[in-house]
């Protein structure tokens, strides 16, 4: 193993990943060596992950070449690869090599041969895709056998329906098991009983669990509770209990403290081998509505490799006559099986035989970034392993066009007639366009098509493919996720994009809108202009190893006084820094009381302590030298870099003279509920005069320009000056310090991110986005929510809108609007009539955005009754507006209703 000083870590490149696996994990990685064989759609899902990720090396393995058929999943490889029958292994390598200049990528196109697996032992990880299953067995025993183990993955995309098993040795260290920062939380007070209860200061939630440990500092009163570990038993989300506080050792509580969960250490975890787990397998359920079908899928898989081990190949497209071999194999595994299912779902093992020659790329997608991230985890030990099987299927999206044993494109139905004859054919061929087919067009296999999406028609049909080739599909955001959904789309042949102006138009003429998008605000927008206009909207988001469909909840903000004058933890000084003492302790002394008798300076408060100025402390050097570099760029300075030097800053400074400190008169603020201030109003109107003088005078002569904040320019100084000045205030009120690293973190907003929750996210909501095109039925729909650290991953049916009822048998809900198509004389009365003639409704309020345009109550609005709806609202150029209308109800209330589209007319 190298030296962990010998490696070091791009920040430009991995900044991102950094905050989520930590130095330790990228250190490890950055040693590793990864063999990755088969280099088929799914196979190069996860090479672009790990590659990404900064491992040392990776070895591409591959025997087979590149042909039609990869194309629709394998995006690296490109036609003229096929032309000149090229390798997949060495066709896609100078690609993925772009990604990461770090990673040295070699590649090896010789078979492996049974039993001589002695190469194998180089490397830290095995991952295998496409392989037979007596390779995957032993390799698996082989791995199991080495000192210390080797890593082992296997993985496989059949049609719509795919797996993933891992095994990673007897005793596999794991030495983080979620990777969630500790948490931390003040206390407002502990009881002295059997047991001790503490309670958190203002109700703030402590996020520990029962039987989790915590650790305590800075108790005033039972004092010999700090730095002693207690296992919690949660009481409230506010509260929780720890050991008999009752004796004579335990003072009675006074205030102040911290508590913070302590991490657990290294934890062990056995795993069990291929050959045993094929029997008795230990399978991570997703989908809760579907429990039972991943054991069901366990046994067709095996039987599916049993098939292509007794048949040499696997089931031909739509073969019933394989289907229900198949089917007899996986009843024969299913009765020897330590684990049963009752009765073997023939109907999803005939779909499993159907389309196993097929790709379903965005299902390569999501489990590439699944397989990706357990190749990381099987390297570093940080999260979770999965143990030991996964098993995802998307058997909704099928192909219902036709039965035929060559799958749904007329070219394949030609193929079918060639080799099958006329009469073995199903029934549904005799209606299908072979018969179009000239007996010069007929070909012999399917590869001779020369399609690039022969591999995913197989999984969708004809009808379907065509479909997504005429889709308008909007996006919006081009972040990480952003590039994975267009790469997603362009394999599933969505036409490119186009730029226009987002009106209303441009929404109704799509089919549906994407996002990816990682601000709130710009959801909320996009989920309101759908909604508006009656259009799908697919929604994502990812935090590090986590990724999700529900929207951000608001940013917490900290209360001004706290940030100017209180910090209490390492946040609260990194923000005042972004943002932009003495003065403090002269207006309350350490002794100063509150009202009701207790001490002011007391947790989260904390009193500040003067810091005196030392050339040889590295943090005040930091501080002079940055903010020094702020000024000179803000202000139009030139310099250089021996001008900021700590021998020429320190030669500056000895001509400094600081004035000697003078408290102020200023009231400080104390409430945590008052608002930041704004300017000040004691500024007399000459004074303010001479100000905005002042002002225009400098930026006439351009002596002074704005310096936007940009987190990721290290030249700037920005983070420098951010980091000193946040941790210099941290010293002075005792508060530990963070790292550049943390700082960037916290004033960058940054969230951490990873390219495997990403692609395993975007997988995901393509496949949604296929049956938005499919427009199947609401309970097909799938919401995910996923951790990969632990693992975790859970699907849910999106929850229906939310229905109003007017009245009975009349109701609405968000998605709902009424149309009211009106003329260029169409007046208020008539506007009003219509809701009287269609629902029986007397309106009672008529508003357009924020104007009110009719309420009878009002004075002089009975006269807008006569006047045209082309007067009363204004909007030019545009053929409709949203209305809101209330009517008139039984009692003092007003009955609701959806909004109103009232169109001109011509």
């Amino acid at each position: 193993m190298e030296d962990k000083t010998e490696v070091e870590i791009d920040d430009s490149l991995y900044s991102r990943q950094r905050y989520m696996l930590g130095d330790g994990a990228m250190i490890k990685m950055a040693q590793s060596n990864v063999l990755l064989s088969g280099l088929g759609g799914l196979g190069i899902e996860i090479a672009k992950s790990v590659v990404l990720a900064g491992i040392k090396s990776i070895t591409l393995h591959d025997t087979k070449l590149a042909t039609y058929h990869d194309l629709a999943s394998q995006f690296f490889l490109r036609e003229e690869d096929i032309k000149e029958k090229k390798n997949r292994a060495e066709a896609s390598a100078p690609r993925l090599a772009e990604l990461n200049p770090y990673v040295n990528i070699q590649t090896s196109t010789s078979a492996i041969s049974d039993g001589d697996f002695a190469f194998l032992a180089h490397f830290q990880c095995v991952i295998l895709t496409e392989a037979p299953l007596s390779l995957q067995l032993g390799i698996d025993k082989f791995c199991r056998s080495q000192k210390p183990p080797i890593k082992f993955i296997g993985a496989g995309v059949q049609g719509v329906f795919s797996w993933a098993f891992c095994d990673f040795g007897p005793d596999f260290e794991v030495v983080d098991s979620t990777g969630e920062e500790p948490k931390e939380f003040f206390i407002w007070k502990i009881t002295k009983a059997n047991p001790g209860v503490v309670t958190t200061l203002d109700n703030r939630m402590h996020g520990l669990q029962t039987g989790d440990k915590v650790s305590f500092k800075e108790i005033v009163g039972m004092a010999v509770l700090n730095g002693s570990e207690h296992t919690v038993k949660v009481l409230s989300p506010y509260a929780f209990s720890i050991c008999d506080t009752t004796g004579p050792e335990y003072e009675d509580y006074q205030y102040g403290g911290i508590g913070r969960q302590v991490k657990t250490s290294s934890t062990f975890m056995k795993f069990e081998s291929l050959e045993t787990q094929l029997s008795k397998p230990d399978i991570l359920t997703a989908d809760l509505s579907k429990m039972e079908i991943p054991l069901h899928l366990h046994h067709g898989i095996h039987a599916l490799h049993l098939f292509q081990e007794q048949e040499g190949r696997f089931p031909e497209v739509r073969s019933s006559r394989d289907a229900e071999k198949l089917y007899e194999i996986a009843k024969v595994l299913n009765e020897k099986a330590a684990t049963k299912v009752d009765n073997l779902d023939e109907k999803l093992l005939t779909q499993l035989a159907y389309t196993c020659r097929g790709c379903f790329s965005p299902l390569t997608a999501s489990l590439g970034g699944i397989v990706g991230q357990e190749v990381l985890k099987a390297l570093t030990g940080k999260y979770t392993p999965l143990k030991q099987w996964i098993y995802l299927q998307e058997n909704e999206i099928r192909s219902t066009e036709c039965e035929c044993p060559r799958g749904g494109s007329k070219c394949s139905h030609a193929v079918a007639l060639f080799l099958h004859g006329y009469h073995n054919l199903s029934r549904t061929d005799i209606e299908c366009q072979w018969k179009k087919q000239k007996a010069s067009e007929v070909v012999k296999t399917v590869e001779d098509l020369q399609d690039r999406y022969d591999s995913l028609r197989i999984c969708t049909g004809e009808e379907l493919l065509n479909k997504l080739s005429n889709l308008r599909l909007f996006m919006v955001g081009c972040g990480a996720i952003g590039c994975e959904l267009l790469k997603n789309f362009a394999l599933l042949v969505c036409p490119e994009t186009e730029e226009t102006l987002y009106t209303d138009q441009f929404f109704e003429s799509q089919d549906l809108v994407v996002n990816a998008l990682d601000n709130v605000e710009a959801r909320r927008y996009m989920d309101c202009r759908c909604v508006s206009t009656q259009r799908a909207l697919l929604e994502s988001g990812t935090m590090g190893p986590k990724g999700h469909v529900q929207r951000d909840p608001p940013e917490e903000e900290v209360p001004h006084c706290t940030l100017k004058s209180f910090p209490a933890v390492i946040e609260h000084t990194i923000q005042w820094a972004r943002d932009k003492a003495k003065q403090l302790l002269h207006a309350f002394p350490l002794d100063t009381r509150v009202k009701d008798g207790s001490l002011f300076w007391q947790s989260p408060k904390r009193p500040p302590m003067p810091q005196q100025f030392d050339t040889r402390n590295e943090l005040h050097m930091l501080f002079v030298r940055s903010s020094s570099k702020l000024h000179a760029d803000t202000c139009g300075i030139k310099y250089t870099p021996e001008d900021l030097s700590d021998t020429r800053i320190v030669e500056v400074l000895c001509d400094v003279k600081v004035p000697e400190f003078r408290p102020s008169s200023k009231e400080i603020e104390t409430d945590e509920t008052a608002s930041k201030p704004g300017e000040s109003s004691n500024a007399s109107s000459s004074d303010t005069d001479k100000l905005i003088a002042d002002i225009r005078e400098i930026m006439a002569k351009g002596i002074q320009s704005s310096n936007e904040f940009e987190k990721d320019d290290d030249s700037n100084g920005h983070i420098d000056f951010i980091t000193s000045a946040s941790n210099l205030r941290a010293t002075m009120y005792s508060i530990e310090t963070a790292d550049r690293l943390k700082t960037k973190k916290i004033a960058g907003k940054i969230v951490p991110a990873i390219a495997t929750t990403t692609a395993a996210v975007a997988g995901l909501v393509t496949i949604e986005l296929v049956k938005v095109v499919m427009k199947s039925p609401a309970e097909e729909f799938k919401n995910c929510f996923m951790n990969l650290a632990l693992p975790y991953v859970i699907f849910s049916q999106p929850g229906p809108p939310e229905v109003t009822v007017i009245r009975e048998g009349l109701s609405f809900s968000n998605w709902d609007k009424w149309v009211v198509q009106g003329t260029q004389e169409f007046k208020l009365k008539d506007f009003v009539k219509y809701f009287k003639d269609k629902y029986g409704f007397v309106v009672s309020i008529v508003v357009h955005g924020v104007k009110i345009v009719y309420v009878p109550l009002l004075p002089g609005h009975s006269k807008r009754l006569e006047q045209k709806m082309t007067k009363l609202i204004k909007a030019p150029n545009k053929a409709y507006v949203d209305l809101t209308v209330s009517f008139e109800g039984d009692g003092d209330d007003d009955l609701p209703g959806p909004p109103v589209r009232y169109y001109f007319g011509p």
